[in-house]
C-alpha cells in the first residue's frame, strides 16, 4: 500500500486543471469539451496504474477516475458564464447545472467507493 500512496499523493499533485477558451459554445459542446478533458486525464493518469499489483491498481484506478471528473467538473463550473453568450442561456445552464450535478454525485461515490475498498484491502493484509 505504500507503494500505492506514493503514487496517489505524486497524481493529485500532477493533475492540472486546464481550461480552454469556450466563448460562444452551447451547453453541449461546453460538455463535449469536458468530456475530453476528462479522458484525457483519465488516461494519463491510469496509465501509471498498470505496474501496480491488482489490489492496489483497482484503487489507482478509481481515485484516478475521481480526480479527472473533478477536473471535468471544474472545468464545466468555470465556464458557466458562458452561457449568457449563446442563443438560450438559460436551457444552456440548466444543462450544465444536470451535468454538474451528476458529476458531484459520481465523484463522491467513487470517493466513497475507493474509501471502501482499501479499508476492506488494508483489513486483509
Amino acid at each position: 500500500m505504500v507503494k500505492l500512496d506514493n503514487y496517489l499523493n505524486q497524481i493529485q499533485t500532477e493533475v492540472v486543471i486546464t481550461t480552454t477558451v469556450l466563448a460562444g459554445l452551447s451547453a453541449a459542446n461546453l460538455i463535449v469539451a469536458g468530456v475530453k478533458l476528462y479522458k484525457s486525464n483519465f488516461t494519463k493518469a491510469a496509465r501509471q496504474c498498470a505496474g501496480l499489483p491488482e489490489k492496489e491498481k483497482a484503487l489507482c484506478m478509481l481515485k484516478t477516475k475521481a480526480l479527472a471528473k473533478n477536473v471535468q467538473l471544474k472545468s464545466l463550473q468555470s465556464n458557466t458564464g458562458k452561457c449568457v453568450k449563446t442563443k438560450n442561456p438559460e436551457k444552456c445552464k440548466d444543462k450544465l447545472s444536470n451535468t454538474i450535478n451528476k458529476l458531484s454525485k459520481d465523484i463522491k461515490y467513487l470517493n466513497k467507493r475507493f474509501k471502501n475498498l482499501r479499508a476492506t484491502y488494508k483489513g486483509k493484509g
